[in-house]
């Protein structure tokens, strides 16, 4: 009967893969806490923050069930006058994206990923540092060429930091892979890199550039 069952410790000729139990958390991410992180008043969106950070800290795997009026409202904290909440918001897409897994880049995409990714552009350090590790998260979760196009206009924005550009380019280089989408992508960042008045980033550019160039060779 054992066998019939299929019951840990017998074979019976098919892999078992144990499931990630996954938590829903949508009603913890609603209206009151949506009204919280747009408020005007600092100390309600900061803990509107903080209750995402306990959520996604307790609950290690989640359903996609993400209210969309909530991912909208977590992007408006990117341009935070505050900018070490507008950091923390940003991480917090890295928290989820590991939090929901590979569902993670289909209901985020279109709302949180090219406004995340100018925020490059930030002259405080924080910011693109958060930015780059939200990248490094939801890259774990779907193809890094679903998240290259979105870093061109972060190199070619004329009021950029040279230093989140810089950022941009090298996360294209450690993340390249030699398929048509990250070609594009990349070449079109390069070119833009190549035509920056910083050093760094015409630098790192030629650097993408040549490994695009090596790549296609070798395929």
């Amino acid at each position: 009967e054992a066998a019939l069952h299929g019951e840990i410790g017998v074979d019976v000729g098919v892999d078992i893969i144990p499931a990630v139990e996954r938590v829903d958390v949508s009603r913890s991410l609603g209206d009151q806490l949506v009204a919280h992180l747009v408020s005007s008043n600092w100390k309600e969106r900061n803990a509107a923050v903080e209750s995402v950070e306990e959520v996604l800290g307790s609950a290690k795997h989640i359903t996609a069930d993400i209210p969309v009026e909530f991912l909208g409202a977590l992007r408006k904290r990117f341009g935070d006058s505050n900018r070490n909440l507008a950091a923390r918001s940003i991480s917090l897409v890295g928290m989820l994206a590991t939090a929901v897994g590979p569902d993670f880049d289909r209901i985020a995409h279109a709302i949180l990923l090219g406004p995340a990714v100018e925020n490059l552009a930030d002259m405080k350090r924080q910011v693109r540092e958060a930015v780059v590790s939200m990248l490094d998260a939801w890259g774990r979760t779907c193809p890094c060429d679903r998240l290259f196009p979105a870093m061109i206009d972060a190199v070619s924005n004329p009021k950029g930091a040279s230093e989140g550009k810089v950022m941009a380019l090298k996360w294209m280089v450690d993340h390249y892979e030699p398929n048509p989408r990250c070609r594009d992508s990349a070449l079109k960042a390069a070119a833009a890199g190549a035509k920056d008045k910083a050093a760094p980033v015409r630098s790192i550019a030629a650097q993408l550039e040549k490994l695009v160039e090596s790549t296609s060779a070798d395929s």
